[in-house]
């Protein structure tokens, strides 16, 4: 739903334990015992080991032996806790200073998420031993070497591979990442065309920054011909280093830098373009420095690519770093075709181009034949219309507390997606011009781009037309990824949809982005009834989606069930995968947030999961989406660690396709932090929200919705961790920025929270005179909100207190009556919940005895024994039953 989720929304827990930590030593143990029956295996000592433990960190249960290598060996595993597959890297380090060096750039590669780098999911040390592990996203396919070799590529193929492992490294540069090691063998292509760049800085986890010792010794050895073989110094760059891949500076031993990294990736693709090495594969220092000074001369006769990539590749392969080019992405600049400036030109900007040749040709009296390449004009039938210069960025009512405006988002995923979709196009026509794409399932996939850019053009007109930027920070990050038109699977049929049905969705869409809601919805449901007279399944799928998606907002759960179950069962029968992932990804969410029925949660789940995989989108914003729901369903299944991982997996995903700071990906942060706060990884989860308050206020003010929404949770993170005096300063902040807004439903949620929130602290001080008047606001703001199932939990949470509050000054039969009906929110909202059940009754019964009502206490405990039980509350029911004079029961 790309909503803030209502984790603070959760029912008062009957036991403040919660969960425990896992005991990280004895897992580390159970690591020791793992890897020696692992390298056992793997290396054919022995085909079992009788007693070993099963999986590593009773988490990763190894599949098979995958590979190895100088630095280890690399298993297939199952991550069994994330239901997904793993890559187990386990990775000889025998210093421990080396190991400690692997850890820090295994942290640093876990925060780098991009589409072309390999993830690192976890890094971790044995305890003393000689070897670490690193955990890494586990891709399907090939090396860029095996790719290479299997058939005869040609160069566009080969660059544009190359250009995407470039951007990989690219965006480690930007994290102050090295390589150190780049070279075919280390870059992966998945079974679908994606592109991973693996292996980064293992290296160097075998060479530790030289220290004082190892470069005396290098210095000792200058006037010798320095070889990759004999350097094994601890601490020298060269370790582990391929020869013909490295920058000369690393064969001497200096420092690796992201330059370093350019000049192996030029040699990579040189290699991939000539068949052989530019300066050979000698280990001799002397001798490879003569050569890589030489240059590469003119280009070579079997040089597949244009002069244009050999110029780049000139560049950075000179010796010099400092003459290399100044980034990575100044150097894809150079490998890629100047893009054509169609895409942000005006009809009258084109003739006045037109009238200007045609004038200076005529002038100098030439007769100039200019031809026109068809991929880079592809006609207005494919054509987008935005220009970032066609408009300035409005700033916030809040611009003096604002650093970075969201308008700025809202540019950047214009600018990403128009990128994307303009190389796109230029990708498909230049597949038809190689016979490479024809038939239906081109025409579809000119469809699909046709549908996607008049997509993108409503919503640049309703950018433009707005004043401010509230609601349309993912507007153009939410729109399907252009490159799913032409994967294997598609997008399909498109093109079945009447023009004029198409036009009236665009319309509908339209109203959304202006915040229209219930016109939208009004004209929604029209369109509807168009579709299915005219059996357009097309335009019926997309419609009934859109309906859901405004039920949701209109806080109507079962009509949004209904129609986004029906968009997804008619995508399921025209084939539209990624639509039928979306639609899941909002029944999670409406279900688990608005419904409670966690079985269909799960069921949805399942499918959307399914539904991803097929449609090749598991690195797209929707896969973002859904692992955002999957992360609140998690959590309300107290699956916190599951909880945890979808979190960050959404986060990880949403930054990149719309940018870290945009609202979907710092709502998955926040659920992040939330799981680390029912973990009782408390400092985590409070430095976690910090920075998210920090982001939050520089891009969308203090006073935004969602920015007072993670105020509020940190709140949360306080009181849990039993903090209640920072609890309690933190509440008055969220009631003093939320309750002027009232009039809005979403501040009027968070003041109501705010208060219950108080009254519970103030309880649990064991100050109830002052607690009642805390209960009281609460109260009677709850009741000004919804009665649906986010306002329950709050509800039940503020009757137990309110009813302690009056129990601790004497007024019992109030006291009965709040926890009464707490009761009667119990059974409605988790019957199963047994402890909580257990200990409402356990305070009615005490309210009954000071009543003097015993025989009532009796009739409820008789009737609550099972919740007793089934809790391990025995003890408390014994008690209770002592207090009222009753035998035991044999």
């Amino acid at each position: 739903m790309n909503t803030e989720s209502t984790w603070e929304s959760e029912p008062a827990s009957a036991d403040a334990r919660g969960c425990e930590l896992p005991h990280h030593a004895a897992d580390l143990l159970a690591l020791e015992q793992v890897q020696a029956a692992v390298q056992r295996q793997v290396h054919g000592e022995e085909v079992t080991t009788e007693g070993a433990p099963q999986r590593f960190l009773d988490r990763y249960e190894v599949v098979r032996h995958a590979g190895r290598g100088a630095m280890g060996t690399v298993l297939e595993a199952r991550d069994t806790w994330l239901e997904r597959q793993v890559a187990l890297k386990i990775v000889n380090v025998p210093s421990p200073r080396q190991r400690r060096r692997l850890v820090r750039e295994g942290v640093a590669l876990a925060r780098l998420s991009h589409p072309n780098v390999v993830q690192v999911h976890d890094v971790d040390l044995g305890m003393g031993g000689s070897q670490a592990f690193v955990v890494m996203e586990y891709v399907e396919g090939s090396t860029f070497m095996q790719w290479q070799r299997k058939v005869e590529r040609s160069a566009d193929e080969i660059v544009t591979r190359y250009v995407d492992a470039a951007r990989g490294l690219g965006a480690a540069h930007r994290e102050g990442i090295v390589h150190r090691d780049f070279k075919p063998h280390n870059v992966l292509l998945g079974r679908e065309g994606e592109v991973k760049v693996a292996d980064f800085g293992l290296a160097l986890a075998q060479a530790e920054e030289m220290d004082s010792a190892a470069k005396e010794a290098l210095d000792q050895v200058t006037t010798a011909p320095r070889r990759m073989v004999g350097m094994t110094i601890e601490g020298s760059a060269t370790v582990g280093l391929t020869p013909g891949y490295c920058a000369p500076e690393q064969l001497r031993g200096k420092a690796t830098t992201a330059k370093s990294d350019q000049f192996s990736f030029c040699v990579a693709l040189f290699e991939a373009l000539t068949g052989t090495l530019p300066f050979g594969a000698s280990r001799d220092a002397d001798e490879y420095q003569q050569r890589v000074a030489v240059g590469l001369g003119s280009r070579p006769a079997n040089f597949k690519g244009s002069a244009r990539v050999f110029a780049a590749l000139v560049r950075g392969l000179s010796l010099q770093p400092s003459d290399r080019f100044g980034a990575m992405d100044e150097l894809i600049a150079q490998l890629t075709p100047r893009r054509p400036w169609w895409p942000w030109l005006t009809a009258s900007a084109v003739s006045l181009a037109a009238i200007t040749w045609a004038f200076v040709a005529s002038a100098q009296k030439i007769e100039v034949e200019v031809p026109v390449d068809p991929c880079l004009e592809p006609g207005q039938e494919l054509a987008i219309r935005w220009s970032p210069e066609a408009w300035t960025p409005r700033a916030p009512e809040s611009a003096a507390a604002v650093s970075v405006s969201p308008w700025s988002i809202v540019d950047d995923n214009a600018a990403r997606y128009s990128e994307s979709w303009t190389q796109t196009v230029e990708g498909l026509c230049r597949a038809a011009q190689r016979g490479e794409s024809v038939g239906a399932a081109h025409t579809q996939a000119l469809a699909c781009l046709g549908q996607g850019a008049r997509e993108f053009n409503t919503t640049a007109e309703v950018v433009r037309s707005r004043e401010s930027a509230e609601g349309l920070e993912g507007a153009f990050g939410n729109l399907h990824p252009p490159q799913l038109c032409v994967a294997p699977q598609g997008r399909p049929v498109f093109g079945s949809a009447s023009a004029e049905l198409i036009e009236e969705l665009e319309a509908v869409r339209r109203l959304q982005l202006e915040g229209d809601d219930e016109r939208a919805l009004t004209r929604a449901r029209a369109l509807r009834g168009r579709a299915e007279k005219a059996s357009d399944v097309v335009v019926a799928a997309q419609v009934s989606f859109s309906i859901g998606k405004l039920e949701i907002l209109f806080n109507d759960p079962e009509a949004a069930v209904k129609h986004l179950e029906e968009s997804a069962l008619l995508a399921e029968r025209l084939g539209d995968d990624l639509l039928a992932a979306e639609a899941y990804a909002e029944l999670i969410d409406v279900v688990t947030l608005m419904w409670g029925e966690l079985d269909d949660a799960v069921r949805y789940g399942k499918m959307g999961r399914v539904k991803l995989q097929r449609a090749g989108a598991v690195y797209s914003e929707v896969a973002g989406q859904y692992h955002s729901a999957m992360s609140n369903l998690e959590f309300r299944l107290r699956n916190l660690e599951a909880a945890a991982g979808h979190a960050q997996r959404a986060y990880e995903l949403l930054s990149v396709r719309q940018g870290h700071q945009s609202l979907a990906a710092l709502i998955a942060r926040s659920n992040h932090a939330a799981a680390l706060c029912d973990l009782k990884r408390y400092d985590d989860a409070i430095a976690s929200y910090l920075h998210n308050l920090e982001l939050r206020h520089r891009t969308y003010g203090p006073k935004h919705s969602s920015t007072v929404h993670d105020e509020l949770r940190l709140g949360r993170v306080y009181l849990k961790s039993g903090r209640l005096e920072p609890a309690m300063a933190q509440y008055r902040k969220v009631e003093e920025l939320a309750v002027p807004q009232v009039g809005d439903i979403r501040f009027s949620r968070i003041a109501a929270f705010s208060l219950g929130r108080q009254c519970e602290i103030v309880v649990r001080k064991g100050d109830y005179a002052s607690a009642l008047p805390y209960c009281e606001r609460a109260g009677a703001a709850l009741r000004e909100l919804p009665h649906d199932r986010q306002q329950r939990g709050a509800r039940q949470s503020m009757r137990r207190y309110y009813g302690f509050a009056l129990m601790g000054v004497g007024r019992y039969e109030e006291a009965l009556v709040q926890l009464g009906r707490e009761h009667e929110l119990l059974l409605e909202m988790s019957p199963g919940n047994e402890a909580n059940l257990a200990y409402n009754t356990s305070a009615r019964c005490r309210v009954l005895l000071e009543l003097g009502r015993a025989t009532e206490c009796r009739s409820e405990l008789d009737h609550a024994a099972s919740w007793f039980e089934k809790s391990g509350r025995m003890q408390s029911l014994q008690n209770l039953r002592a207090m009222t004079k009753q035998p035991q029961r044999k």
